[in-house]
Order: structure tokens, then sequence, then C-alpha cells
């Protein structure tokens, strides 16, 4: 239960710890919200991970809380405080989401393992001749290594990554779509991301 100190009445620095280390209850079952819903589909141990960063995250924007409080205005700190840590942990959930997706992304494939999963669609966007010309060879060569893959397995990987409609799905999304459990389609686009390296 989250309390209120009736004699903070500045915002010194041990009544902003005090506040903090009585609530961090709030910073921790927002931490584990955002992170279910964020990397839900993903192994267990990444979204350990990630609600242990989102904690991190929850504390500094409780803190900012914290030191910002009036409890003369008669508001209890839990109400307060709870705009500013889901704010907080928020940020840090979709910006862990966005830099998971582009690592995601950079797996090496094709020959040689130069190429990435951002390799398997181009920018369709590009001004210049020769580059427009560089990403259709991309494309192409893209298409041909999808193309060594068993349809299925080609499939998911496309769902996965957004190559037809350039935007990535989820391995929850993929596992829904072809019938089979998150981490059976984790399993499979794993193993043909493999053999697209060995290609």
């Amino acid at each position: 239960m989250s309390k209120t100190y009736d004699t903070v009445a500045s915002r010194d620095e041990e009544a902003v710890r005090r506040l903090v280390a009585d609530n961090l209850n709030l910073v921790r079952a927002e931490a584990r919200r955002q992170a279910a819903k964020w990397a839900g589909e993903e192994p267990a141990g990444v979204q350990e991970e990630l609600c242990r960063d989102l904690v991190q995250a929850g504390v500094a924007g409780l803190r900012r809380a914290a030191e910002k409080f009036r409890p003369e205005l008669g508001n209890k700190f839990s109400t307060y405080a709870m705009p500013w840590i889901r704010k907080t942990v928020g940020e840090a959930a979709r910006e862990w989401r966005e830099t998971y997706t582009h690592i995601s992304l950079d797996a090496p494939v094709g020959e040689d393992g130069e190429g990435t999963g951002h390799d398997l669609y181009a920018d369709e966007g590009a001004a210049d001749p020769s580059e427009a010309a560089d990403a259709e060879s991309l494309r192409e060569y893209a298409h041909r290594l999808l193309a060594t893959l068993p349809e299925r397995d080609r499939a998911m990987v496309e769902m996965r990554f957004g190559i037809a409609t350039g935007v990535p799905a989820t391995l929850r999304e993929v596992g829904k779509a072809f019938g089979v459990s998150t981490t059976r389609a984790d399993k499979v686009i794993n193993r043909a991301l493999l053999r697209l390296r060995a290609a």
C-alpha cells in the first residue's frame, strides 16, 4: 500500500527517498504490466530482462513525482505518482520494442552472412536511380534466397519481418496465423534464418 506523508512540506532529499522507497510496489506492478504487453510473445527470459529495465525507468518517474509532490494539496501520493510512472515505463517499453525489432532485423542472412533482415525489403522511396537499381537487385536477391526455403517457412519469415507489408509481426501473431505456438514459430523462423545465412 502506498503511503502519503503529510509532513512533507518541501522537496528535501530524505522525504523524497522515503516516498520512493515506500512506493516501489507501484513501479513493479506497472513494469510487470508493460513487460507483458510489449514482450509477452517473447521467451520468458526476454520478458524478465525487460521488466528489470522497466523497473529502473519507473523508479526515475517515481522519484520525479516525489520531488514535485505537494501533500498540502490533499492528494494521495499513489494517485499523483502513477501518471509519472506510466509515462517513464511506457516510453522505456516502446524504446525497447523498437530496438529489439531493429536488432531482430539486423540478424545476418544471405551468402557469407553479409545481408540482414532489413535487406529482405528495400526502401521504395529511393530517389536516386542508381540506388533504386541497387534496391531492385537486392530485392531480387532476397526473393531468390527466400525461394530456397520451404513454402511454410518462407511465409513465416515474410510475415515476421513484414517483407510484403513493411509491418513486422510479433511471434505471437505469426504463431496464431500458422496455428503453432509462439515458441514453435520462433524456432521455425530461427531455423530458416540459419538456412539463409548458409545459402
